[in-house]
């Protein structure tokens, strides 16, 4: 594999390639603005459980290396706090850009970070319909959206779009 990378990519860039592929991964956490959270409060709260973090270039999100199980504890996910999710499900969001009074789909929405986002997006005003063929993961989704107060908007959908 080393050598059909500095094939392809050159000496240089296979080594930066191996460097980042053996780097520590991070976790990145959204903040429920649904809820009235802001990013500083995040980032406060991170601080005060001594979590070392950094922001994403996007508002919502910020990056932690270690501290998740400290997060877990606090119970900063369970009361809606953030959630986890890549940042890469984010800059979807952004790329859809939901706003208010938008009806959107969402057909293979579990476990439902873009769902919960796209629907936080919408700020009280439009319904989000999320279709997924699994069932139980869809049960999670639901759970998630009660605990960011975001249950009124999503209407989970059990299917399977290919039908």
């Amino acid at each position: 594999m080393v050598r059909r990378w500095i094939r392809f990519l050159g000496k240089e860039e296979a080594l930066k390639l191996m460097n980042w592929n053996n780097s520590d991964p991070y976790f990145s956490l959204r903040v429920n603005t649904t809820n009235g959270y802001t990013r500083d409060d995040l980032v406060n709260r991170l601080e005060d459980l001594q979590v070392h973090y950094e922001k994403s270039i996007m508002d919502e999100f910020v990056r932690i290396r270690e501290g998740m199980q400290a997060v877990l504890q606090a119970g900063l996910l369970k009361e809606g706090m953030c959630a986890v999710q890549d940042e890469s499900a984010g800059f979807v969001v952004s790329v859809v850009d939901p706003q208010p009074g938008e009806t959107i789909m969402d057909c293979c929405a579990a476990p439902g970070g873009k769902t919960l986002f796209m629907a936080s997006r919408l700020a009280g005003q439009g319904k989000v319909s999320a279709l997924d063929i699994n069932k139980g993961r869809l049960r999670i989704l639901m759970e998630a959206a009660k605990c960011h107060n975001l249950d009124d908007i999503i209407t989970d959908i059990h299917g399977d779009l290919r039908l």
